[in-house]
């Protein structure tokens, strides 16, 4: 009972232990906000004045997850968007940033691509006539290459009923020429190819010839007003070679993107500012939360909000921008110090009233309107501080794996030394004694040892299952990436779910097969008789252990069997088969005998555990060492 009861502390431990990852904000926004140390010397007529020039908006929606089995209204809300809120706002272009249709079985589990999934899409564009009334520029996200074993496969929808993949059905270049300049925007289509099914297909791919194209498109919009960047992954997600995305997008305003859904709500803005000098800015999805974005290019100073769904009025201040989002070194900063009106646009359906203007909460006067939805209002340039935006990650497979993997190699060492150090720690420490006391049973111990690290060792380097990862195509999933149709797509997520495997199974495995061996020891030594247990008393005493099994059934059944087939979940070690581990090692150590642990009988258990209390002086810190009989 014990045992059980760490078992279910450390499993509670390990929850708590994904809490650790953390995204840190700090986000300090003043309207109006110009800090003029970092004004650029681009500070070149116009500037921002009274009148309706130099200025074009634009929109940006992402990952919609249209479902045949799931919320409609995410397609008669997507309607209305393209109906109400286009003809409100009448944007210049649209941006739609992947994950045009779910992709997903009704169980969530399994994936696929559905051509009624793709009417859907199709129809919103034909029925709303979002096309004739705006440029719609989309692109595809991770759910649209699911189970897609080519970019010219029937599978790839993508080509046949979206806005842009009948002219594109990669990465591509859009060019906007008005009055005032020319503006780029370059489409990065990073999803793999061939595309996994789910879910391993969360991480993009840039091979070198799709980044040579990227690099085309940079080169193209150097001599533009401005260049914007846009694709379905952040680019923390997408794998490729040196020197990368970050890099060719150097030169840019932004890239926006979408994928990550807000992380459920926890981080609503994912804004930064790369060291390359452009901004990263994702969007949250339109799947649950309404999202969307209002981005204006006023006198070549970009600025932006995003909005829910059926916000009136959408209000987006052009002039000053943001000093979070100030690019100096790209951005004409110095025309918002010479400027001569506040401006601001202004979006609703209705009939706008007034527009009031403050500054700090103090009221500075009303707005006028100079044309459409643009209101100005004439004001003295004011200096204000400027904000900090910065996002953090951490990657821990490794470290979890030398936390399983070093304490065996270590106890084991020092048995083959004949030699073992024991460290006395106060009674308070009786946690830390039991964990190590069973580890180094498990570490003596040949039939328990030698599983465990070859196991470790193994999901380290070899193949986690063998299944159909396209449909038609046998795949092999690593810790590295997915081998399939030929190609080696890397991934990140597999190293998540390798870290979780570690924590959540190799760990708590390793404690209660320790409890098992010191629990039949015990036994052996008082030559108590092993009656077979009753179903009650077996459930009772090995409850976590049938937890550990029934969770790696569950797991593979519904993240193998259900995503990939009946051969991914008999063809996988990973999941599967750690479950028939998980049973060989509780019977090994349910039926050990003493002297398989190499240790004479006359030995206490007290002499041959590895951490102990010393029973007959309790200094706390005392070293000592016991050289093992021969």
């Amino acid at each position: 009972m014990k045992s059980s009861i760490l078992v279910v502390l450390f499993l509670a431990l390990v929850i708590s232990c994904g809490l650790l990852v953390k995204i840190f904000i700090t986000d300090k926004i003043r309207r109006p906000v110009i800090n003029t140390s970092s004004l650029s010397s681009r500070s070149a007529p116009p500037f921002p004045g009274a009148k309706e020039d130099n200025i074009f908006w634009f929109a940006q929606v992402s990952d919609l997850h249209f479902s045949i089995f799931y919320d409609p209204a995410r397609v008669s809300q997507l309607k209305e968007f393209c109906s109400t809120h286009i003809d409100a706002i009448k944007p210049k272009l649209v941006l739609v940033t992947g994950d045009l249709t779910d992709a997903k079985h009704k169980d969530l589990q399994g994936s696929g691509q559905f051509q009624e999934e793709w009417t859907l899409y199709n129809d919103v564009l034909k029925e709303t006539g979002v096309l004739k009334k705006t440029t719609w520029l989309d692109i595809r996200g991770n759910h649209d290459a699911f189970d897609v074993p080519s970019l010219t496969n029937q599978k790839n929808f993508y080509r046949t009923y979206s806005a842009q993949g009948k002219k594109h059905f990669h990465s591509y270049q859009h060019v906007e020429i008005l009055p005032f300049g020319k503006y780029i925007f370059n489409a990065v289509d990073a999803c793999p190819n061939p595309g996994p099914r789910r879910p391993f297909n969360f991480f993009g791919m840039l091979t070198q010839d799709s980044l040579d194209t990227l690099e085309e498109f940079a080169r193209a919009s150097e001599k533009s007003n401005a260049t914007i960047w846009f694709g379905h992954y952040p680019t923390s997600l997408i794998g490729m070679p040196e020197p990368g995305l970050r890099h060719v997008m150097r030169h840019g305003i932004a890239y926006m993107c979408g994928h990550l859904h807000t992380l459920a709500g926890l981080v609503p803005k994912m804004h930064t500012l790369q060291k390359e000098g452009y901004l990263e800015l994702e969007l949250g999805d339109w799947k649950d939360n309404r999202m969307y974005r209002v981005v204006a290019m006023d006198h070549d100073l970009m600025s932006f909000t995003d909005v829910h769904f059926d916000t009136w009025p959408v209000i987006l201040i052009t002039n000053p921008k943001d000093a979070l989002y100030t690019l100096p070194d790209r951005e004409p900063t110095g025309r918002m110090l010479k400027s001569t009106h506040i401006r601001l646009l202004v979006f609703s359906p209705g009939k706008i009233l007034s527009v009031e203007v403050s500054i700090d909460t103090v009221q500075v006067g009303f707005a006028k309107q100079a044309k459409g939805p643009l209101y100005v209002l004439a004001w003295n340039p004011t200096d204000y501080s400027k904000g900090v935006h910065t996002i953090k990650g951490q990657t821990l497979y490794t470290v979890a794996m030398l936390t399983a993997l070093l304490p065996l190699l270590y106890f084991r060492i020092m048995k083959e030394r004949k030699t073992v150090n024991c460290l006395h720690l106060p009674r308070f420490f009786d946690v830390v004694n039991e964990i190590l006391r069973r580890i180094y049973y498990v570490s003596v111990y040949n039939n328990t040892f030698y599983p465990l690290v070859i196991y470790i060792v193994y999901i380290t380097i070899g193949p986690w299952f063998i299944g159909h990862v396209l449909d038609g195509h046998v795949g092999l999933c690593f810790l590295f990436g997915i081998y399939v149709n030929g190609t080696l797509i890397p991934s990140n997520l597999t190293y998540v779910y390798g870290f979780f495997q570690i924590l959540m199974f190799v760990i708590p495995l390793i404690l209660y097969t320790g409890w098992c061996i010191q629990h039949r020891l015990r036994n052996l030594k008082k030559d108590k008789a092993m009656d077979k247990p009753t179903c009650k008393n077996y459930v009772k005493d090995h409850w976590s252990f049938l937890l550990i099994v029934f969770l790696q059934v569950w797991f593979a059944y519904g993240g193998f069997f259900k995503a990939y087939g009946t051969m991914a979940f008999l063809l996988g070690p990973f999941r599967t088969w750690s479950a028939v581990l998980a049973i060989y090692l509780h019977r090994n150590a349910s039926n050990v005998e003493r002297q398989e642990l190499e240790m004479k009988p006359e030995l206490s258990e007290q002499q041959f555990i590895a951490v102990t209390r010393n029973e007959d002086s309790s200094h706390c810190g005392a070293v000592n060492k016991l050289n093992s009989i021969q």
